[in-house]
């Protein structure tokens, strides 16, 4: 929900963004709260012009890697190449996975910013074959939960996210809402990690059994 809000906000000052994540999954469903926003109509309203045939929202992938309800948004790879170009060119939103973003297809596109989902799980360069496609860069991810999965111990066990998280702590903001913890669950993981800070989103979620 806040990642599409996000996206929703960049793109109303003009901006174009590329959300990325990790895995296809994270990637469809940042997709599916933009689209349950009214995204597309939004940008059919604000942009009669620029909207497109996929209303705003263009997912690179593969046929197997898109989810079923975005392949309507999904870029046809067959065809014009300069049409395929102009279609990534225009859209205001470009969705697709961080190891896609380093591939052949993506290497001419250029946004304003990149919003980089489960960036706590990537490692550092494959949270850079996103960021250098962008101008700007939000980070989203959790580094007290999963870390990149690395075979060797090294520094590719840090991620970009860790990192400037610790280096830039006031560039930070932590959503503090959970919504899937019963509230004697949450006191758990909220003492031990995240200095007590964490708290049921509604009653009904701290009450749950």
């Amino acid at each position: 929900y806040t990642i599409a809000r996000t996206i929703r906000a960049l793109v109303a000052e003009g901006n174009r963004v590329l959300l990325a994540a990790f895995t296809n999954r994270a990637v469809d469903n940042a997709l599916e709260a933009l689209r349950d926003q009214g995204f597309e109509e939004w940008v059919a309203s604000a942009r009669p012009d620029g909207a497109g045939e996929t209303g705003g929202i263009l997912r690179v992938g593969t046929e197997t890697g898109v989810r079923d309800d975005m392949r309507d948004v999904r870029l046809v790879r067959r065809g014009d190449p300069d049409a395929k170009a102009a279609e990534l060119r225009n859209a205001p939103v470009v969705a697709a996975t961080t190891a896609t973003c380093g591939s052949r297809v993506m290497r001419e596109c250029e946004f304003d910013v990149a919003v980089v989902d489960e960036a706590s799980q990537l490692t550092e360069p494959g949270t850079h074959a996103a960021i250098n496609r962008a101008d700007r860069f939000v980070l989203v991810g959790d580094h007290e939960q999963l870390p990149p999965v690395v075979r060797a111990e090294n520094d590719l066990q840090t991620s970009l996210f860790q990192r400037l998280i610790e280096a830039y702590p006031d560039a930070s903001v932590m959503l503090d809402r959970q919504y899937r913890m019963s509230q004697r669950i949450q006191a758990f993981a909220s003492a031990e990690f995240y200095d007590g800070a964490l708290r049921p989103a509604t009653p009904e979620v701290a009450g749950q059994t």
